[in-house]
């Protein structure tokens, strides 16, 4: 869980790869360089080092799965102590869920 990928497609916005499940499909989270909304939105203070070009945002709430197909490159990966966010507050919200 780090790969930081570019999808397919001009317009839309990289994602955080969270699970490479083997098959032809990722688990994955959005990243944003919109502000946070919510407190499971989080906001990476190394984004540079990601491989970003704009301060940005990890959308913790919104995991998604897509198809391998629609990644076209990668741009980074986030450094280990963004991680260690990223983890705690996916750990959080699946607490949260299963309250």
């Amino acid at each position: 869980m780090a790969g930081v990928f570019r999808r397919t497609g001009s317009e839309t916005p990289p994602v955080l790869v969270v699970h490479d499940f083997g098959d032809d499909d990722l688990l994955v989270m959005p990243i944003t360089s919109q502000r946070a909304r919510v407190a499971t939105d989080l906001i990476l203070l190394d984004w540079k080092s990601a491989g970003l070009k704009l301060p940005s945002t990890v959308r913790v709430e919104k995991l998604a799965t897509i198809e391998k197909s629609c990644v076209a490159r990668k741009l980074g990966v986030l450094p280990s102590a963004e991680l260690v966010r990223v983890k705690e507050t996916l750990a959080a919200v699946f607490k949260q869920i299963l309250e």
